[in-house]
């Protein structure tokens, strides 16, 4: 299980999402939320990933975002 995972009766749950794409986390940030952390991407290392914590919010706000994107 990866650490970013808890395993609650069953059913994995995300606590963090990651998220790549650098206009999305923009958005994100506009709207209040603050990344958990911002780490290099190890596939593509001169690009950043940017991590969440996994809210019902932020969920609510990327679907939001994404549809304008």
């Amino acid at each position: 299980m990866a650490l970013n995972q808890i395993k609650s009766t069953g059913v994995i749950l995300m606590k963090f999402i990651d998220i790549f794409s650098k206009r999305m986390a923009e958005e994100l940030k506009s709207k209040g939320h603050k990344p958990f952390k911002i780490r290099t991407n190890l596939k593509t290392p001169h690009y950043d990933v940017y991590v969440f914590k996994n809210t019902e919010e932020l969920k609510r706000d990327m679907t939001k975002i994404s549809q304008v994107i």
